[in-house]
């Protein structure tokens, strides 16, 4: 069975890295796509998040510079003629460093490492999303093309025909009536051709568009598709794969996430412990400069925020049981979309068949059609209907191997596989 191995062809005077294969479209989609670069931002943002909050294991440092300037003197003391200068400049640096604030810093740094995490595996899934969405529009425009191609196909036949019933005509062997008859079939097919031309013009901008390439880049797929392959090995994927799907790691973090805010809003009920040390300089005019260091240990202890944070506590408790609950809800619809996905992938397979038995039925009826008007035992009308059956019956293989296609991408997708090459 010959694979599928599509390419594109690339105008030489527009974008110029061809031939892509499918594969080489997913590998665009992944990196170049408007959603995927979005969600690489969001992973940059969430690591300076997680620096920045890593930031408050250290001791925090501030200094502070005054000056200040009184209405009066700001030592008078006229007994002993003592009056000294109305302005003082006052310079201090303080350094303080927390030993225990309810297990708050720790938590939020959990928080912000998390909050890097789900960033980068939402970045995973906008990428395998992207991959979906590029594949979709892949097959979208490869069947159009490939009805394109056995439209000309049918075409052609029809224009040998329209040949064969002149030259009738031309002898008085039939009547105009049977020329009429094929010139509007041909008719029709133009008009098919126009609207697949539409369609494929709109399916390659949109594939461009979602791959991130330029405009003018023209999309050429030359191979054709592929007819479908057993899926029978690939349904014991199934076990196990709720387990690896993006989705479900995503909600065991939303759970964790939830966790540590309310272990957060816990810790803000809980004593501060700190120690810290400050040295200031004071420069009164008059007198001489004054240095002073101070060490000292601080014990905190919220009283009046305990009773209201008690009940925020247990908000975020609850809060903690819903996303729970979500989990495990979530599972059971994923198990579900999986059962669906493989029922799925079967029925196309099988429709995938008989599109194929139906292909040389409509060969076999439009050969016995054709010796049988050659010999003068039917009439043209039947001869355009079984040319028209077998037109039909191409395109609906065209469909088939397409949904099939889609089909197994979508189903690898929900069992948590990497998508591998057709």
């Amino acid at each position: 069975m010959r694979k599928l191995i599509p390419i594109l062809l690339v105008s030489a005077t527009c974008w110029a890295e061809g031939p892509y294969t499918l594969e080489e479209c997913r590998r665009l989609a992944r990196e170049s796509n408007a959603e995927v670069r979005t969600a690489a931002m969001e992973v940059e943002g969430a690591e300076q998040t997680r620096k920045a909050t890593f930031t408050k294991y250290f001791p925090q440092v501030s200094a502070t510079g005054a000056v200040v300037v009184g209405k009066d003197p700001l030592i008078n003391a006229p007994a002993m003629g003592l009056e000294l200068g109305k302005t003082t400049n006052v310079l201090a640096l303080m350094v303080q460093q927390p030993l225990f604030v309810g297990g708050r810093v720790v938590n939020g740094n959990r928080l912000a490492k998390l909050g890097e995490e789900v960033a980068q595996d939402k970045l995973l899934l906008a990428r395998r999303d992207a991959v979906a969405q590029v594949e979709e529009k892949y097959w979208t425009l490869l069947s159009l093309q490939e009805k394109k191609r056995t439209l000309a196909a049918y075409d052609t036949l029809l224009g040998s025909l329209e040949v064969q019933v002149k030259d009738a005509v031309a002898h008085g062997l039939t009547s105009r009536n049977d020329l009429l008859k094929v010139s509007l079939k041909r008719s029709e097919a133009k008009v098919s051709r126009m609207q697949l031309e539409s369609g494929m013009r709109l399916a390659s901008r949109d594939l461009r568009q979602h791959m991130g390439l330029p405009e003018d880049t023209l999309l050429v797929l030359a191979d054709t598709l592929a007819p479908g392959q057993d899926p029978s090995g690939l349904e014991a994927m199934r076990r196990g794969a709720v387990d690896k799907r993006i989705e479900t790691r995503l909600l065991g973090q939303g759970v964790r996430a939830e966790e540590l805010q309310a272990d957060i809003e816990s810790g803000t009920r809980l004593p501060t412990v700190a120690v810290g040390a400050q040295v200031f300089r004071a420069d009164l005019k008059g007198t001489d400069p004054i240095n002073n260091a101070i060490a000292y240990a601080m014990v905190s202890v919220p009283l009046t925020d305990a009773w209201s944070g008690t009940y925020s506590t247990s908000a975020k408790r609850t809060k903690v049981r819903e996303a729970s609950l979500r989990d495990v809800e979530m599972r059971r619809k994923l198990a579900l979309g999986i059962d669906k996905d493989w029922e799925d992938l079967q029925r196309a397979y099988q429709s995938s068949l008989v599109s194929d038995e139906a292909v040389a039925q409509s060969e076999v009826n439009l050969n016995e059609e054709s010796d049988r008007y050659r010999n003068g035992m039917s009439a043209l009308s039947d001869l355009l209907e079984a040319q028209a059956l077998r037109q039909q019956s191409l395109d609906g293989r065209v469909d088939a191997r397409k949904d099939y296609w889609m089909g197994r991408s979508s189903y690898l997708r929900s069992v948590g596989r990497s998508e591998e090459r057709p």
